[in-house]
């Protein structure tokens, strides 16, 4: 197991040092704090790896973690909390049942960002696709087969380059997101990247983020998706930041990128249905090519805005899940 690397930081999105501390993780004997900074909103790790600590991390060692402790979490609470998050080193049945598994869930994923992502443009044989965090390939395997594209991979695990490489033909361009600026072969020419639970793990979207926006054509688009703070505090070692629409969108914008369709945008008050919860735990953004500038959501809005939409969502999930269960009872055949 490798020691940690800690370093502390302000906010990236506006500087401040201004913030209340939210939750603690306590993980490899050091504790990782987030906290939501009171000026624009953006929740993120205080204190954490550093960047060099995390990409040897995910290169060497983060297929075989296990993350045995998965716990749930209110958004409506105000309880400040410390979480012990254990890992224990996987045997070799154990590690491959988990990595068939992540294979069948990115499969559906891969399903989720072509549903989303063929409206906004037209591939073909000479069109460029790059993946970061490409994981097991799954998305590129499903692309390449519908349009025939050109399909490259960013992926720091070796298990999973070796899979892509050997097992799908997978061009693999880079190993990490920070490396993706020196692509001159995709700058200007890439039609799609896709960046799929991948932001939320970086140590610096703002900057990754503007080298994705170099490696666009001028009608390319980028497919971002990752944890929707209001629904899924999706806390946990690998997630120096977790995003909600606002923080996600002034992100983007200071980036220089200008999104064009975002799901699951809003307040939980327009969650109907008990799957609409389900689907509304991530945010799924389309963005194109604009003008970089810096856009803060509400400043006031911090804490208690995502508070409150968390009550009002628990609210709407707990009579839901009522409602569910008396149609159940009185119309037992037509509730299957």
């Amino acid at each position: 197991m490798t020691k940690l690397v800690m370093e502390s930081t302000d906010c990236l999105l506006c500087g401040s040092s201004n913030r209340e501390e939210a939750e603690t993780l306590h993980w490899k004997g050091e504790d990782l704090i987030y906290a939501i900074c009171r000026e624009c909103g953006l929740k993120y790790m205080s204190r954490r790896p550093t960047a060099a600590w995390y990409a040897q991390f995910y290169r060497d060692e983060f297929w075989q973690e296990s993350r045995l402790q998965k716990r749930s979490y209110d958004p409506g609470s105000t309880t400040k909390s410390t979480m012990a998050w254990q890992e224990d080193g996987l045997s070799s049945d154990e590690l491959e049942k988990r990595v068939t598994r992540s294979r069948k869930r990115q499969i559906w994923r891969a399903q989720r960002i072509w549903r989303i992502t063929e409206k906004f443009f037209e591939l073909g044989p000479e069109s460029t696709v790059l993946e970061i965090g490409a994981g097991w390939g799954k998305f590129l395997e499903l692309v390449m087969k519908e349009t025939g594209c050109r399909a490259a991979a960013v992926e720091p695990s070796e298990m999973a380059r070796q899979y892509m490489s050997e097992t799908l033909g997978v061009s693999l361009a880079a190993r990490s997101f920070e490396e993706i600026g020196g692509l001159d072969d995709f700058k200007g020419k890439t039609d799609l990247v896709v960046c799929s639970h991948v932001l939320e793990n970086t140590i610096d979207p703002i900057d990754n983020l503007r080298n994705i926006r170099n490696l666009l054509s001028q009608q390319g688009i980028v497919y971002i998706d990752t944890c929707n703070l209001y629904y899924n505090n999706a806390i946990n070692p690998y997630h120096p930041y977790v995003f909600c629409p606002e923080t996600l969108r002034s992100i983007l914008l200071a980036a220089g990128l200008e999104p064009v369709y975002m799901e699951h945008e809003g307040h939980p008050a327009r969650v109907s249905r008990i799957s609409d919860i389900q689907k509304a735990k991530y945010l799924a953004v389309v963005a194109r090519k604009g003008p970089s500038k810096k856009m803060i959501d509400r400043p006031e809005m911090v804490v208690s805005m995502a508070q409150e939409k968390g009550k009002i969502l628990m609210s709407r999930g707990r009579k839901l899940h009522a409602l569910k269960k008396i149609v159940k009872r009185l119309f037992p055949f037509a509730a299957r």
